[in-house]
Parts: structure tokens; C-alpha cells; sequence
């Protein structure tokens, strides 16, 4: 047995999950393609930005028909607090990679301001911490027999923060975030003289709504995703909605895939989305593609000062 063998695998296996690629951006921040209805998920500076209470829950697949391609799963909660100058959140949440494991949690405070009338602005701090596990257990590898590797279970567990600002009004919003302000070393294996990396993101959002006629909003968004030293990545899309009940959309993904969305959103409460991603990257040769399920909730009214909603 040579440790030199096991070090170079579990660096690799590592770096293929916390590295990323280009071809899915990187799989540190994990990709939604119904982010329009969850921005929270980005941006802790959305906590309080409605009179509501949300909560989302997202289940993605990524990739399908590629074995031990990425799975992940995101609950959370966000609202204000009685004031409505404050909101507060909290998210947890597993992303799955072949052998490999992330799951962390992660609680927010935002603070906003009122600009006038219609436009304000929110700062967002989110604070916690994930847990990376390597299983050997699931480890197959034709040219390397290596019983320790194989059996090898590694863990390591790391302080995470995230911060945000948020501009918005009944028509229009734009945010900056990012989702990983502290670049901390992941050691799964503690006597390995390498080790992966938690890299700085950077994120930027914006989009508005257009009236047409009495019945239907039209939203073009754009999502700017940028990590050095791979190119920006954007999300161009446009969505319809219906009497802000029915919704449909299309995203383009720059060299990576084109995704469909359909919702539905029962009387203010109940949200219920589906997005399918056909991918355009090299990947399309071995992938089906990507499916994404959102089942989202809404309770109350914190108070009755107006709050500019977000659909």
C-alpha cells in the first residue's frame, strides 16, 4: 500500500467536487434553474424583502444517466421580523457526488432600508457550517486496488459565510452576493500534504417585471456566476406568468444548457414548480439531462405595512 496513491485520489475526488468544472460552473454552489422563485438561495439580503414568511424546497438532479452525477437537496425558511427592517432565515442542505458528500446549514439577519417610496435596500450576513465526507466504501477503481483507499471514510467539518445586498421595488430588483466569503482548506485527510479549497464566488442578479394588459407579467432576468480562473457564466431568461398563478419560462446557460420551466401558485400559498434542463455542453453525449422539483409555502403577513411583493 502507498499513502502517495491515496493522496492523489482523494485529492481528485475532492477537487472534482468542490472544484467544479465549467461545464456546471462549479459544484461548490450548486446550480438552480428556478432560482427566480427562490433568491434567498443565493442571497441572504432577500430575508425579509416580502410581508410573507417563505419556505422552498428543492430537489435537483443533475445530469441524468452519468453515474453518481450530482444530487441536491435545499429547505429553507426566510421572512421579517415585526419591524419589517430586519429579516432573518435559514437553510439546510446536502449536495451528493459519487463517493462523496456536503452537508451544511446556515442562518442569516438582513437589515433594510427604505430609499422612498417604492425602492430599498437590504444587506445580508449568512453564518454557518458543512460537513465534507469522502465514502472509500463506493470507491471503484480498475488501477488502483488499494484496500485502504477502499475502505477509506474521511470527514472534515468547516466554518462557512455568506454575504449580500439586495436592491428592489414592486417592479424591478438587483443583487450582488457572495456565497463564500472565507476561502477556508477542506482536510478530509489529515496526513495528505494537499488539500482542496473553498474558492471565492461571485454573483450578480437583476431582472423586471413587464405588465401586459391586465393578466400577464413578463420578467426578463439575467445571473451572473463568476469564480477566477473560469469565464463568467450567465442566465439569460425570460419568464410569463398569468395572473400570477401559471408561469412558464426559458433560461439560456452560457456553455452548459438550456432549461424549461412550468409552475403553478395556488392562491398565494402553495407553489409548485418543475424545470427541465437539456444540456448543450459535451455532456449531452452521456446526459439526458438535468430535472429540478420546487414545492414552495407562504404563511402570514408579518404586519401591515407594505412590503413590495415578490413573486
Amino acid at each position: 500500500m502507498k499513502n502517495s496513491r491515496i493522496y492523489k485520489v482523494l485529492f481528485l475526488l475532492v477537487g472534482i467536487t468542490l472544484g467544479g468544472s465549467q461545464l456546471g460552473f462549479s459544484q461548490q454552489i450548486p446550480l438552480f434553474s428556478q432560482y427566480q422563485f427562490n433568491k434567498y438561495i443565493y442571497n441572504p439580503a432577500v430575508a425579509g424583502s416580502e410581508k410573507y414568511i417563505d419556505a422552498r424546497l428543492i430537489q435537483r438532479y443533475q445530469w441524468r444517466g452519468i453515474t453518481d452525477a450530482p444530487r441536491t437537496f435545499n429547505l429553507n425558511a426566510y421572512g421579517p421580523l415585526a419591524s419589517q427592517k430586519m429579516g432573518v432565515g435559514a437553510m439546510i442542505y446536502t449536495d451528493i457526488v459519487g463517493p462523496t458528500r456536503r452537508t451544511g446549514f446556515q442562518g442569516s439577519y438582513a437589515y433594510h432600508f427604505q430609499l422612498n417610496d417604492e425602492m430599498r435596500l437590504s444587506f445580508g450576513l449568512g453564518l454557518g457550517f458543512e460537513q465534507y465526507i469522502i465514502d472509500g466504501t463506493q470507491i471503484r477503481l480498475d488501477a488502483i486496488d488499494d484496500p485502504a483507499l477502499q475502505n477509506y471514510l474521511g470527514s472534515s467539518l468547516e466554518f462557512t459565510s455568506k454575504f449580500g445586498v439586495y436592491f428592489y421595488s414592486e417592479k424591478y430588483y438587483a443583487g450582488i452576493s457572495i456565497p463564500q466569503v472565507i476561502p477556508n482548506n477542506i482536510n478530509i485527510y489529515e496526513s495528505a500534504t494537499k488539500t482542496a479549497k473553498l474558492e471565492d464566488h461571485y454573483m450578480i442578479n437583476g431582472g423586471y417585471k413587464f405588465d401586459i394588459g391586465e393578466d400577464f407579467i413578463i420578467e426578463p432576468s439575467v445571473l451572473m456566476r463568476w469564480k477566477s480562473p473560469t469565464p463568467v457564466q450567465f442566465d439569460l431568461s425570460v419568464w410569463t406568468y398569468y395572473k400570477e398563478m401559471i408561469w412558464l419560462g426559458i433560461t439560456y446557460r452560457t456553455e452548459d444548457a438550456i432549461s424549461f420551466g412550468i409552475g403553478f401558485n395556488y392562491n398565494q400559498m402553495l407553489m409548485i414548480g418543475y424545470a427541465y434542463d437539456l444540456t448543450t455542453s459535451s455532456l449531452s453525449t452521456y446526459s439526458s439531462g438535468s430535472h429540478e422539483i420546487m414545492l414552495g409555502f407562504r404563511f402570514g403577513s408579518a404586519s401591515s405595512q407594505e412590503i413590495p411583493p415578490q413573486l
